[in-house]
């Protein structure tokens, strides 16, 4: 169980949802933003020692920018912002003066929405209250599904009951998150939602250490990724790669089974451009397999003498 949640924390540190304030479009927003987040990593340090006057004006910053810029990009993360800032302060009441005026003003933006209340669960966490912390997670899970918060919530409670010391609840909440991307896959998604949930169940399956099923779901991943039309990063489909990598040297069976999952994709999609990458990776695996037959005969040879 201790590696399992080893596993997890290394997967949720690698995937969780980091709110960053850059804009391109806006050089002088974005140039004072990279100049506060300086300030408030500072802080975020070691909150405990920072005086609370220090917190206040680095959040009297932020709001002279949404004052200046009203319109603006940007705004909404600059006020989730503000909020995280009076979360290190733990003063919770400016926190939920700020999430609750958010919701109300970006009700429209599910996934801004999410990222809201993932904040006030944050709040109610600091405040050790349990049954409101996950009454928020629920409300992400059910009204936000899709969204990138949304999907990550499933495998941030599994994280949350490890903050706790409660792994039995922790591997409840994985089955649960495995559940849930299962339910998702039911429903009339579009292709790049099918990817993502699919990756997200993968991540799932690597959490608990069931690496055939991980292999499965992150090798259907793949295949979604190479008929669609939708965007999806190409930095996310080289995380899925490197994944399916890990899983395949951590049993020489799934080393052969992942050389499959890539033929295939390779001989569905001849003209993709991620086929050169494949193709190297392929003939990796197939010297991996060479390696350990060479290897099993010469311990046959040992034992014999």
């Amino acid at each position: 169980m201790r590696k399992t949640l080893g596993i997890l924390s290394g997967i949720l540190i690698g995937i969780f949802v980091v709110l960053t304030l850059t804009d391109h479009s806006e050089y002088k927003i974005e140039k004072k933003l990279w100049q506060m987040q300086r300030q408030y990593d500072a802080v975020a340090q070691d909150p405990a020692v920072v005086p609370g006057k220090r917190f206040d004006d680095i959040a009297a910053q932020y709001q002279a920018i949404i004052d200046k810029y009203p319109s603006a990009s940007m705004i909404p993360k600059v006020r989730l912002q503000q909020a995280r800032v009076y979360l290190l302060k733990k003063d919770f009441q400016r926190v939920f003066r700020v999430i609750n005026g958010f919701l109300e003003r970006y009700s429209g933006d599910p996934e801004l929405s999410a990222q809201a209340l993932l904040l006030l669960s944050g709040a109610y966490e600091a405040q050790q209250d349990e049954s409101k912390t996950l009454s928020i997670f629920k409300r992400i899970v059910e009204e936000y599904p899709l969204t990138p918060t949304g999907l990550n919530v499933p495998l941030y409670i599994a994280e949350y009951y490890i903050r706790l010391n409660r792994p039995e609840d922790a591997a409840r909440a994985l089955n649960d998150a495995a559940l849930n991307y299962r339910n998702l896959l039911a429903r009339r998604l579009t292709s790049r939602e099918q990817f993502f949930v699919l990756r997200y169940l993968g991540l799932v399956y690597s959490a608990k250490q069931d690496w055939d099923s991980a292999l499965n779901v992150f090798g259907m991943a793949l295949q979604v990724y190479g008929g669609t039309k939708d965007y999806i990063p190409n930095t996310v489909v080289l995380q899925v790669i490197r994944t399916l990598n890990t899983i395949a040297v951590s049993e020489f069976k799934n080393a052969e089974k992942l050389a499959v999952i890539y033929e295939n994709f390779v001989s569905m999609y001849p003209r993709h451009p991620l086929n050169s990458h494949l193709k190297e990776v392929i003939a990796g695996l197939k010297q991996l397999k060479t390696g350990n037959q060479t290897g099993q005969r010469e311990d046959h040879d040992a034992d014999a003498l």
